[in-house]
């Protein structure tokens, strides 16, 4: 087994296993919120899904270099609108995630909220009990009695203001939802959803190259074994021969441009249109 099937195979493996891996977050996903968990027939679409994208890695290349262009846009655009359905599973998740946290966090945090109302009460009720107070004072009509007892009520305000800051420097700081969007004043969809659906885009976009590395020409690709006699140039028809016996041998790809003419002995202008008239009548 020579180096380039070793990465054609590594390629293989390591992009199913990206494919599974993001088939797996999804299909988990739909699981949990499925009253037959993994028997739902969601999470095996969701697997038939993954499968599919697999195998449309390979199919693609092959039909577009065999010329039914149409075929493999089709697939193209199966896989995409199949991907599309796992991209918005991936969005339901993040928003599911986010309004749980959230309400998570407004519960850490209303202790904290009631401290500052509680807060806010006490500064307007000092506010009022001192006006009211400094009011008595000046007001000839009122006795003794009545200043004493408008300034027992802003003693009391002010001791309910000095209680009310206590209880709020003994509960904890505010949590955020959202840190990194609050800090950095950005949409709080763009900071959650962009990353999140950057990972299984990442799985998707590295499996499926992967596996087309793998199984196309370049995970297996041999250099041809039969060359012409050393320092005899072939004439037109003995090029054209063997180029085409080594496309067939390779499954209807042509030999490199370098193959072509390193092996046969010909000038550049010459191996390309060789290349060119093979590859036109094989409908490439």
């Amino acid at each position: 087994m020579n180096h380039n099937r070793i990465v054609g195979v590594l390629s293989i493996v390591v992009g199913m296993i990206l494919v599974g891996i993001g088939a797996w977050l999804n299909a988990s996903e739909v699981a949990k919120t499925d009253v037959q968990g993994y028997s739902s027939p969601v999470v095996v679409m969701v697997a038939g899904i993954a499968a599919g994208s697999a195998l449309a890695a390979v199919i693609i290349p092959i039909a577009w270099r065999q010329g039914s262009r149409f075929l493999a846009v089709l697939v193209l655009l199966g896989t995409v609108a199949g991907e599309a359905y796992g991209f918005v599973l991936t969005m339901e998740r993040v928003i599911a995630a986010r309004d749980a946290r959230a309400v998570i966090v407004a519960s850490s945090n209303e202790p904290r909220s009631i401290a500052q109302e509680r807060l806010k009460r006490a500064i307007a009720e000092v506010q009022t009990a001192s006006m009211v107070a400094a009011s008595a004072r000046s007001d000839k009509k009122c006795d003794s009695s009545c200043q004493s007892r408008e300034k027992a009520a802003e003693i009391a305000a002010r001791e309910r203001l000095a209680e009310a800051e206590s209880t709020l420097a003994k509960t904890l700081p505010p949590s955020k939802a959202l840190p990194i969007a609050e800090t950095l004043g950005m949409p709080a969809a763009y900071v959650e959803l962009v990353p999140a659906l950057a990972a299984p885009l990442a799985l998707l976009v590295l499996g499926l190259t992967m596996i087309a590395f793998g199984c196309g020409p370049g995970g297996d690709k041999r250099e041809p074994d039969t060359a012409p006699v050393p320092g005899a140039r072939p004439d037109r028809e003995s090029a054209l021969a063997w180029i085409q016996e080594e496309t067939r041998r390779n499954g209807g790809v042509p030999p490199r441009f370098h193959v072509v003419k390193n092996q046969l002995g010909l000038p550049k202008a010459t191996a390309h249109r060789y290349l060119t008239e093979v590859r036109k009548a094989s409908g490439e």
